[in-house]
């Protein structure tokens, strides 16, 4: 923010800036008020950005800079809203340690933090996933804290799974 700045600016901006702190970061260490300022009063600013910069990788938009993205997926864990979830979930099965792995951290942070929320989420996601993604899923679930009801999805996955997996020839 500069000095004289209207504050309608500094809002404007704000995204823009969070995203080239974390674009300049690269796979640097970052300084925790930064992360601190982005999740808290700001975390929907925040959360809109770290989307971008997931859905520009996911289209092949962002070349060598696995940095930002393994930072997006961070600061989203950070942030601790479950309505970041669903876009964690498309990298959490990535083999990808840098990126899957941040993405498995944030998830599990986030599912600690609420798990029931999580649990609501997570079958929803489960309804017509992928046998590498159901998969993905089922090891978040059994990584979560103990929640009234997660037992009965995983039971409910052995017992009746979704087509993708039936027709996978898996079982």
């Amino acid at each position: 923010m500069l000095l004289d700045e209207p504050e309608a600016v500094t809002r404007e901006l704000e995204p823009h800036r969070l995203l080239h702190e974390l674009f300049v970061a690269r796979l640097e260490a970052i300084d925790a008020a930064l992360i601190d300022r982005r999740a808290g009063a700001r975390a929907p600013i925040a959360l809109l950005s770290c989307f971008g910069v997931l859905n520009a990788y996911g289209e092949d938009l962002l070349h060598e800079n696995d940095g930002l993205v393994v930072r997006a997926l961070a600061l989203l864990g950070e942030i601790g809203d479950p309505a970041a979830l669903p876009a964690l979930a498309r990298f959490v099965p990535l083999e990808d340690d840098t990126i899957g792995g941040a993405a498995r951290w944030a998830f599990l942070r986030i599912a600690r933090r609420r798990p029931a929320e999580t649990l609501d989420i997570i079958r929803r996601l489960s309804i017509g996933a992928e046998a590498l993604d159901l998969a993905a899923l089922a090891q978040q679930l059994c990584l979560m804290p103990d929640v009234a009801g997660a037992p009965k999805s995983c039971s409910a996955w052995a017992d009746n799974p979704p087509n993708s997996i039936r027709t996978s020839g898996i079982s």
